[in-house]
């Protein structure tokens, strides 16, 4: 009897919590852990099952769920992958798939992945950096990517340089005498400020980048 008691009282105060939540947030299974501190994982994981049947929280993936009624806006693979890495401790940053895309420095090869930035691409691989060992989920019909990278390559910023050299670095050095044209292309067509920008980052990339990009924009 005190089993079940106690269970019935991990699944109203699970209850309770996602009640006070906005209707848009997205949220996980290990936030109701710290912010309830009570229970098993397995009584929440029963609680949020009973929820989900009686129509008042949607499972969006799995360990991440939104309130019934949340805008569908909302829900994007860039928002569902914040909320599945704050939930490990991960921080997720844009890949270089994603700037490749954005910048049109990509392979002959037909492109399969796309952190999600761009939500009209049709494609079902979404891919992030991460501080974090690499992973997998299941986002209604699309996989969601979480792979390593190191600390260079994820603190690149998210400008126009930036993006570029992610690019050129995710395409690798043997593809660097066709994207370093593009580059270039791009880079001496920024602003002086936002070309220094370039030269700035350049510095700290491999080796090999810097070889054949840094004298082209010197």
């Amino acid at each position: 009897m005190a089993m079940k008691h106690k269970s019935v009282s991990t699944a109203h105060r699970v209850k309770e919590l996602i009640e006070t939540f906005d209707t848009d947030r997205i949220f996980s299974t290990q936030e109701l852990l710290r912010e309830i501190n009570f229970g098993s994982r397995n009584s929440i994981d029963l609680a949020l099952t009973r929820l989900v049947k009686e129509r008042i929280i949607t499972r969006l993936a799995r360990g991440v769920y939104a309130k019934t009624g949340v805008n569908p806006d909302k829900i994007t693979p860039v928002s569902i992958a914040t909320t599945k890495a704050k939930a490990f401790g991960k921080t997720i940053y844009s890949s270089g798939v994603d700037a490749s895309l954005k910048v049109g420095i990509t392979s002959d090869e037909p492109v399969v992945c796309n952190t999600g930035m761009d939500q009209s691409k049709h494609i079902n691989v979404y891919t992030f950096y991460t501080s974090g060992s690499s992973s997998s989920f299941k986002f209604d019909n699309n996989t969601i990517l979480f792979k390593s990278a190191s600390h260079r390559k994820r603190e690149l910023p998210d400008d126009v340089s930036g993006i570029v050299l992610k690019a050129v670095w995710h395409q690798g050095s043997s593809n660097i005498a066709r994207t370093k044209v593009k580059a270039r292309f791009i880079a001496l067509n920024q602003k002086k400020d936002e070309l220094q920008d370039f030269r700035s980052y350049i510095r700290n990339l491999p080796k090999w980048i810097v070889k054949n990009l840094y004298p082209a924009i010197a």
